[in-house]
């Protein structure tokens, strides 16, 4: 019974000296930019005729350029206790994070969309002025290292959602040119919903004693989204012969925004 108790209270003083204290809750606010990268864009609807078989078919199909994205929010989180790696004489050690974040994304994805059912060369001008808010659950990883006592790299990752909005959305006719005339003008507005998931990387400086600042990159990801504008209404902008339309359906495809972000971050 002896020796069980002595090998009890020995391996108690081993992860004593193995565990490194956690930070507790921090609060963090951060904000940034980077860009989206080039995904697709595709508008469908029809363009009523005076029969069924006078209708015009669209599914206006296009890829959109790499664009500008900004991006702000807070997250709050909690660092545990650690563990030094290779021994408390390595200066090595590591503790992990379970953090919950939410920001505001914005980007403005626009595309030349070709229709191929028509008979004829049909193109479009999509613009897209997307106004997200991401929500993510994520665990994150910091190291110690024995090159610096306030100076602390992490990476780490999550998943959520995102809540899509779309305001003053235009599609406009280049070929045959209708100059000025938006085909979703009765409802210019819609919004969605997608999945979401992150991977963040960055270096974290405590700069006084509970207040660090942080700068790091992340790579966001948000699946594929559908949005539903409304019927052109020609008459509105100066074409009153304008065909009936359809509302018009918009599907955009999956986007990866790679971002650079800096922020602060107080432990409690």
């Amino acid at each position: 019974m002896k020796v069980t108790l002595c090998s009890i209270s020995l391996i108690n003083v081993c992860h004593a000296e193995e565990s490194i204290n956690g930070r507790g809750v921090y609060l963090g606010l951060f904000g940034g930019g980077g860009t989206l990268s080039s995904n697709s864009i595709e508008q469908t609807g029809v363009a009523y005729g005076e029969d069924e078989a006078s209708n015009i078919n669209v599914a206006a199909q296009g890829t959109s350029g790499n664009t500008g994205a900004s991006i702000g929010g807070a997250h709050v989180g909690y660092e545990f206790d650690g563990w030094n790696l290779g021994g408390k004489e390595s200066g090595w050690a590591l503790n992990p994070s379970a953090e919950i974040e939410g920001y505001y994304l914005g980007s403005n994805p626009s595309a030349y969309a070709l229709n191929p059912l028509a008979s004829f060369e049909h193109r479009f001008s999509i613009q897209m002025p997307i106004e997200a808010g991401v929500f993510l659950v994520n665990s994150i990883f910091s190291f110690k290292t024995p090159y610096s006592h306030n100076i602390t790299p992490y990476f780490g990752g999550g998943i959520g959602g995102a809540t899509l909005s779309v305001s003053g959305a235009n599609s406009e006719q280049i070929t045959p040119a209708e100059t000025g005339l938006n085909h979703y003008n009765s409802n210019p507005n819609a919004s969605s919903s997608a999945f979401a998931a992150s991977a963040k990387a960055g270096l974290r400086a405590e700069v006084y004693s509970h207040f660090s600042l942080f700068a790091e990159y992340r790579y966001l990801f948000i699946n594929s989204s559908s949005y539903s504008f409304g019927s052109t209404n020609g008459a509105s902008q100066g074409f009153p012969d304008h065909r009936v339309t359809s509302p018009w359906n918009v599907n955009l495809g999956s986007q990866n925004y790679n971002l650079a972000v800096a922020g602060f971050e107080y432990s409690f």
